[in-house]
């Protein structure tokens, strides 16, 4: 069956997730920005919550691009090492100013998080050759890939991720994400054979502003209802 992984910053997101039928989860700061590193706190509350599913935690100290200096990956390895003790992978990135991966950059990332699972987020999807790309991460140990196969919705890049997944064989999970919804998957997964779908699965319904910006948190219901659409592929 198809994995499904829901990206999540909120506290209870991971019980919602897990409620819902997900498989796995990314933990996260910050999705309005983006997408941040999450505080240790954070993922500890996850894990209590859902012990049965598979967490991977964001490591990422800014919003903006994927091309750091020294320092900051001084940081994010750093952040790695407060959370190897876990039990949870890391979702790591890192670009040239080219758009091209930082193989140094990763390799750094890589050996902090020693053996455990790595997926490269969508830093990939501004590569100029998506196949090199790949291999690359094949050679360094990366286990996922996170793409919608070039910027913006999934749906606008079926050809290149269909490509990806047959280029990959099997030696990478291609995990697609970028406006997979409940109505579409199905669409996504016919079209791409993918291994995997991720999203986040926002309750509208709870959204509270009161001037300070909408809060959102995860729904199971919307979950359930990917999931009952990917069983139905």
């Amino acid at each position: 069956m198809t994995l499904v992984e829901i990206c999540i910053d909120d506290i209870g997101g991971a019980a919602a997730a897990a409620a819902g039928g997900a498989h796995r989860v990314e933990l996260c700061a910050g999705l309005g920005e983006g997408g941040l590193t999450p505080t240790p706190a954070f993922v500890a509350s996850a894990l209590a919550q859902a012990p049965a599913l598979e967490h991977r935690v964001l490591v990422r100290p800014r919003a903006g691009d994927f091309v750091y200096d020294d320092a900051e990956l001084e940081v994010m390895c750093a952040d790695i090492e407060l959370l190897r003790a876990s039990d949870v992978g890391f979702v790591i990135g890192a670009s040239l100013p080219t758009g091209e991966l930082d193989e140094r950059a990763l390799d750094r990332l890589l050996t902090a998080c020693g053996d455990a699972p790595t997926t490269c987020h969508k830093a990939f999807d501004a590569v100029p050759d998506p196949r090199r790309a790949l291999d690359l991460l094949i050679d360094l140990g990366v286990r996922t890939v996170l793409t919608s196969g070039r910027p913006g919705p999934a749906l606008d890049h079926l050809d290149v991720l269909a490509d990806l997944v047959t280029y990959a064989a099997g030696r990478i999970e291609v995990l697609v994400g970028g406006g997979v919804r409940p109505g579409n998957v199905r669409r996504v997964l016919d079209a791409t054979g993918a291994p995997a779908v991720h999203l986040r699965a926002p309750a509208v319904e709870s959204a509270v502003d009161v001037g300070f910006g909408v809060r959102r948190t995860t729904d199971p219901v919307v979950v359930a209802q990917l999931l009952a659409a990917v069983r139905a592929v």
